[in-house]
């Protein structure tokens, strides 16, 4: 099992449902995520029952399909498991919608809120300077 499976009694009916948004469930998975020197990452932290994180989620899965040729895009649920509920709060993340978009292994930006339109105001930036 590699860091982005799940294991086998977790819920599964989510997992890579689009290939363009990865699952996040493990704090290894999240490293190894964010920590790429040669990528653009947009980490998209969640909750499964969460109103705004239901109302943004076609609008993220539009703009991860959009710029998959340019960035790579993952999500973390709260309420996948308690290690992603780990990472959340390893990460500062209090509010649900949270965005992070990360850039050669740095943070660059957090976004709170289902404002999708900021995430990709950040990333036509980052686009601009690569």
């Amino acid at each position: 099992m590699n860091a982005f499976t799940r294991d086998m009694k977790q819920p599964i009916a989510r997992i890579f449902k689009l290939r363009s948004i990865v699952d996040i469930v493990s704090e290894e998975a999240f490293k190894e995520a964010t920590a790429s020197a040669n990528t653009i990452s947009v980490v998209d932290f969640q909750k499964s029952k969460c109103k705004p994180c239901i109302k943004v989620a076609p609008l993220y899965i539009s703009l991860a399909e959009k710029y998959t040729e340019n960035a790579r895009f993952y999500k973390v649920d709260a309420d996948s498991s308690p290690e992603a509920l780990g990472i959340l709060k390893a990460n500062g993340v209090r509010s649900v919608p949270t965005f992070q978009i990360w850039n050669k292994g740095a943070l660059v930006d957090t976004v709170q809120g289902a404002h999708i339109d900021e995430v990709e105001e950040i990333l036509l930036g980052l686009f601009a300077k690569q």
